[in-house]
């Protein structure tokens, strides 16, 4: 069971506590954890994360919600 989902799903709930449960930043994080191959999850379903068109959207995602997060009227 070299190829489990388990640490992903750890890692993520880990970052979605130490980031204020924010809802893109965590994942940004994992899949740029992903993508520059610090961690692997072959054979997962959830394997298309460490490609570049979703860790591009997920990153512009993340800094959209950090900029409506200080917008003084949102």
């Amino acid at each position: 069971m070299a190829n489990s989902v388990w640490p992903l799903l750890v890692v993520a709930l880990c970052l979605g506590g130490l980031t204020g449960l924010r809802a893109f930043t965590p994942i940004t994080v994992l899949v740029w954890t992903l993508h520059l191959h610090h961690m692997r999850i072959l054979g997962s379903p959830l394997y298309f994360l460490h490609k570049m068109p979703v860790v591009i959207i997920l990153t512009i995602l993340a800094i959209a919600e950090l900029v409506a997060d200080k917008l003084p009227f949102t």
